[in-house]
């Protein structure tokens, strides 16, 4: 609407954050917008989290108006550190490592000790065994709050050159066998068995069967920074104007990780469902 940004205010605190730590100008006539518009609404964990971290680069600079980038800094961290059982808990994760690295570079505002508190470490350490930061935007979010660090320190990391390993190689004579279904709205259901090689992701196997039976399983994808989405499968198309889209489950059980992260096993039951939320 009137006034607010064509994208969103999390992608222009993660703008404003990536020109103030590049010691860029900043006008003060753009930085009194950003404050006021950061008082105006409630804004989820994840803005409120990049939010907290634009703000303080900008008071650390120094930069004007001083007073409102203060006022607005401590009520951003205080949305966080309120809302730290949202973010701290199982369905929540993925925004703890930006809400723990807002808390981290405003240590003055709050309490230090949200990594060891209410169950977070165990909470985080489960997703990562479970892969749910093998994603590497997501590992990129969480990695610097891991090691008390936050995007405000990057100015300081040097970056040590990277050995790259070869990856085991799997014999393609290794195959595994799948039950791929897409479930249309009305419950209409088209199931495919298959044979894919070991470590194939969810994607593949939608390749594969595609492949196979265009009618019923050709799909569309979109390319986004947490991997891809898929935006339509056997021409029905996910709307977020009439808010659906397509869910993806094993067994029965919603996958936590993207399609082209989630490597599947022997005997897997692939459910693709047409769903609203």
């Amino acid at each position: 609407g009137p006034g607010h940004p064509v994208t969103t205010y999390y992608q222009v605190s993660l703008a404003i954050l990536g020109l103030c730590e590049s010691g860029s100008p900043i006008s003060e006539r753009y930085v009194q917008i950003f404050t006021e518009a950061t008082n105006k609404m409630r804004h989820s964990i994840d803005y409120n989290a990049v939010g907290a971290l634009a703000l303080r680069c900008l008071q650390l600079r120094n930069l004007k108006p001083i007073r409102p980038i203060s006022i607005a800094l401590v009520r951003r961290t205080a949305e966080l550190y309120c809302a730290r059982d949202e973010w701290g808990d199982a369905a929540g994760i993925y925004s703890a490592g930006l809400a723990m690295q807002a808390l981290l570079g405003n240590r003055e505002y709050f309490p230090t000790d949200i990594w060891v508190s209410e169950g977070l470490r165990r909470n985080i350490l489960e997703a990562i065994r479970a892969g749910r930061f093998d994603i590497p935007i997501a590992a990129a979010q969480l990695l610097p709050a891991m090691v008390d660090k936050s995007y405000l320190d990057i100015v300081f990391v040097e970056c040590p050159v990277a050995i790259v390993q070869d990856e085991a190689v799997v014999s393609e004579l290794e195959t595994i066998p799948v039950v791929y279904t897409v479930i249309q709205r009305g419950c209409i259901n088209h199931s495919i068995n298959l044979q894919v090689k070991v470590g194939s992701t969810i994607l593949d196997v939608m390749e594969m069967a595609q492949n196979i039976e265009s009618q019923y399983f050709k799909f569309a994808k979109a390319d986004t920074v947490w991997g891809w989405y898929i935006t339509s499968i056997g021409g029905s198309d996910a709307n977020p104007s009439e808010r659906t889209y397509w869910e993806f489950l094993v067994d029965n059980e919603p996958i936590t990780v993207g399609v082209a992260a989630y490597r599947v096993k022997s005997g897997d039951h692939i459910i693709a469902k047409f769903s609203e939320y």
